[in-house]
């Protein structure tokens, strides 16, 4: 099952590094708050280095990752998940799970993934980030009406473009060229930059020509 992550990876990036740069300093933040409301036990949550220890395991399993170890990314995604889901590593581990296991050619298993991440995600950035791919793994399954349903609601600015062109493609492969051409210029016209404009102007074009094909094919026949 091909989905493609092009558009995402410039953005889950700036989350990494950002959380590798402040990750500790969010942590005594937290710890401190924790510490003001509930004494000595908030303090021991931070001095256990959950984050520290999460981080180690997520590096580990980025190293899998780039060797294509499946069942390996798996199982630290899986430890993440179950022993560190109160730090962002859980969900970034799911995504990486849930990429994986598509271009494994496991779908389900990778919308499996893919909805923790939504449903339990610690950071905002990260859950839209979840949502986007959940959806285009729908519609690689052909479940157009579940990818729309995903992307019910506002997207943040920076996942406009992103959630604008996943919409168009589950309305294309629904039929709907009309309302797919209209995601595909809203994903043209909003803020931000397409990862391949070349390529959405094309898929706007080829919905834009079977519209017109299909209004010209009704007024022949009437």
């Amino acid at each position: 099952m091909v989905v493609d992550y092009a558009s995402e990876e410039e953005q889950i990036e700036a989350i990494r590094r950002w959380w590798h740069d402040n990750g500790r300093a969010v942590l005594l933040g937290v710890a401190i708050g924790l510490a003001a409301l509930g004494g000595w036990r908030g303090w021991a949550w931070y001095q256990s280095e959950q984050g520290i220890a999460a981080s180690r395991i997520y590096q580990e399993m980025l190293a899998q990752v780039g060797q294509g170890d499946a069942k390996a990314v798996y199982e630290r995604a899986e430890r993440l998940r179950d022993e560190y889901s109160r730090t962002p590593y859980a969900t970034l581990a799911a995504l990486a799970a849930g990429r994986a296991a598509a271009e494994a050619d496991e779908p389900e298993r990778a919308a499996e993934w893919l909805r923790w991440a939504v449903d339990n995600g610690r950071h905002a950035q990260l859950q839209h980030l979840a949502r986007a791919r959940l959806a285009r793994v729908l519609v690689a399954q052909q479940a157009h009406a579940q990818a729309l349903d995903t992307l019910d609601g506002e997207a943040p600015a920076e996942y406009e473009v992103l959630y604008a062109e996943i919409r168009g493609d589950a309305l294309r492969h629904q039929g709907k060229p009309s309302e797919a051409a209209s995601a595909y210029r809203d994903a043209l016209e909003a803020q931000g930059r397409p990862a391949d404009p070349e390529l959405l102007q094309r898929k706007l074009n080829q919905v834009q020509s079977a519209h017109e094909g299909g209004d010209n094919n009704g007024a022949s026949q009437s």
